[in-house]
C-alpha cells in the first residue's frame, strides 16, 4: 500500500484513545499550559471528538478550554511562547475556531494579540549579542514556535488580520534567516554555563554547544523556515537559509553499524573555531532531539529545496537505520515530546513527503506498540500532559496521521 493512502488510524487506536480521555474530561488539572496543561488536553480533546463525531467530547474539549483561559488569566501572562505560554492559546484557538464559528472573535482577538506582541520584542532580540540565550531560537517557547504558530494563524485569519500575520511571518523568516553578523547554524551556538542544558554537558562540552534537535536546535529552524518555502513565502535569504542548514547537517552527521545518525548537540573548540563530536552525547531516537526528529526536518528541506536531490534518500536511510536501532535494544519513552507515539508522528508526516510505504507501515507498529504499553509505566501513569501523556497519546492515535489535511502538527514543525 502506497504511503500516501495510508490514511487509516492504526489498529486499536482510535479505541485506545477515547479509553484516555476519562482521565481528560476530568478537572483537576492548575496547569494552563500547552505542554504539560489544561491547554493541550483541549486540543486533544477536540481532535478526538471531531475523529470520533462524538457531541460529548467536544463539550469536554470547550470546558478544558475555559479552564485552560480562566487558568492563564489568573496567572503570569508575560510568556508568548508555543507551548509554555500565549501563542498555544492562539493555535489552539485557530483550531476551534475552524470548526465551531462561536470561537471566531476569540480567535481573532488572540491572533491579532500575538502579531502585536511578537512584532514588538523583534528588535529587541534583533540587538541581542551572539551567544545571548538557548531559548531564542526555539520551538518551545521562542522564535522558531512563533513562526509555526504564525504559519498556523494565517490559514485561519481573514482580511486584516491575515494580511498582519503574512508580515509577522516575513519578519519571523528573516529573523531566522539571515541572522546578523552570523550564520542561521552559527546563531544557535550556545554558552554551556548559561543554558538550560544538564549538567552533563558542562562535562562533554564545557566552553559552547551547538544543539541539533527540533524542539531546541537547529533542526527546528531549518523545519519551521521549510514550511515557510512549502506555504507559498518567497522571501530574500529564505530558500539560501534552507540549503545552508541542510549542507550543515549533511556535513556534521555520525555514522554507526546501522548507518547515519546525529548526536544532540556539537562542541564548539573556541581556539580554532571547530565543532567538537562526543559519542557519549546519542540519545535514543525522538522527535525533540535526536535522528528521528532531525530527518522529520530534512525531509521537509527536501521538499522546500528541490535542488537538493541527495535530501530525500538521506532522510529515508537514516529513518530506516534508527528502526534498526529500535529493534535491537529500545530504551525509549512513550510520549510525543521524546517517545514512540512522536516517533510514529515524525514517520506518518515525513512517508508522505518521501513516498515512503515503509515508514507508513513503521508508524502502524510504533502505533500498535504504544497502544499496549501507554498506561503501565506507574511513574507516568497520572500524566495527562500533551508532551508526555494521556493528551498527547490520545491526539497521536485517534486521527489518521498520514491525512494531509491536519494542521495541528505544526505545533511540531511538521507539514
Amino acid at each position: 500500500m502506497p504511503a500516501d493512502a495510508a490514511v487509516g488510524c492504526a489498529p486499536g487506536g482510535r479505541a485506545r484513545a477515547f479509553s484516555l480521555c476519562t482521565a481528560l474530561c476530568q478537572p483537576g488539572q492548575t496547569n494552563w499550559t500547552l505542554a504539560t496543561g489544561r491547554l493541550g488536553e483541549a486540543l486533544a480533546l477536540l481532535r478526538i471528538g471531531l475523529a470520533s463525531d462524538r457531541e460529548g467530547l467536544q463539550r469536554a474539549a470547550r470546558t478544558a478550554l475555559a479552564e485552560a483561559v480562566d487558568g492563564w488569566g489568573r496567572g503570569s501572562r508575560e510568556n508568548t511562547g508555543l507551548f509554555t505560554g500565549f501563542a498555544g492559546f492562539a493555535f489552539v484557538l485557530a483550531e476551534f475556531a475552524d470548526v465551531d464559528a462561536r470561537y471566531s472573535n476569540s480567535f481573532e482577538r488572540a491572533a491579532a494579540e500575538f502579531a502585536a506582541t511578537v512584532r514588538a520584542a523583534l528588535p529587541g532580540l534583533e540587538q541581542l549579542p551572539a551567544m545571548a540565550s538557548d531559548r531564542v531560537r526555539d520551538l518551545f517557547d521562542g522564535t522558531v514556535g512563533w513562526l509555526c504558530c504564525s504559519l498556523r494563524l494565517r490559514r485561519t485569519a481573514r482580511g486584516t488580520l491575515h494580511r498582519d500575520l503574512d508580515r509577522l511571518t516575513g519578519d519571523l523568516v528573516r529573523f531566522l534567516a539571515t541572522p546578523h553578523g552570523t550564520t542561521p547554524v552559527a546563531a544557535h551556538l550556545l554558552p554551556t554555563d548559561e543554558s538550560h542544558a544538564s549538567a552533563w554537558y558542562r562535562e562533554l562540552y564545557g566552553t559552547a554547544h551547538t544543539p541539533l534537535g527540533v524542539a531546541h536546535g537547529a533542526a527546528g529552524t531549518l523545519a519551521a523556515l521549510s514550511l515557510a518555502v512549502l506555504e507559498g513565502f518567497d522571501l530574500p535569504g529564505l530558500s539560501d537559509a534552507v540549503r545552508h542548514i541542510a549542507l550543515w547537517f549533511i556535513e556534521h552527521r555520525s555514522r554507526d553499524t546501522f548507518g547515519d545518525y546525529w548526536l544532540a548537540a556539537l562542541g564548539h573548540d573556541a581556539r580554532t573555531g571547530r565543532t567538537v563530536r562526543d559519542p557519549r552525547h546519542t540519545v535514543p531516537a525522538s522527535w525533540c532531539k535526536g535522528t528521528t526528529g532531525i530527518c522529520g526536518a530534512l525531509a521537509l528541506a527536501a521538499a522546500a529545496a528541490g535542488d537538493m536531490p541527495e535530501l530525500r534518500p538521506l532522510a529515508s536511510a537514516a529513518l530506516h537505520a534508527e528502526l534498526s536501532r529500535q529493534a535491537a535494544g529500545w530504551t525509549g519513552q512513550e510520549g510525543l515530546c521524546h517517545g514512540r507515539a512522536g516517533i510514529g508522528l515524525v514517520l506518518s508526516r515525513t512517508a508522505l513527503l518521501l513516498n515512503d510505504e515503509v515508514l507508513a507501515a513503521a508508524r502502524d507498529v510504533l502505533t500498535q506498540v504504544t497502544c499496549r504499553t501507554t498506561g503501565t509505566d506507574e511513574s507516568s501513569e497520572n500524566d495527562r500532559s500533551l508532551l508526555t501523556g494521556a493528551a498527547g497519546f490520545a491526539l497521536a492515535l485517534s486521527e489518521p496521521l498520514t491525512d494531509p489535511t491536519l494542521s495541528w502538527p505544526r505545533l511540531f514543525a511538521l507539514a
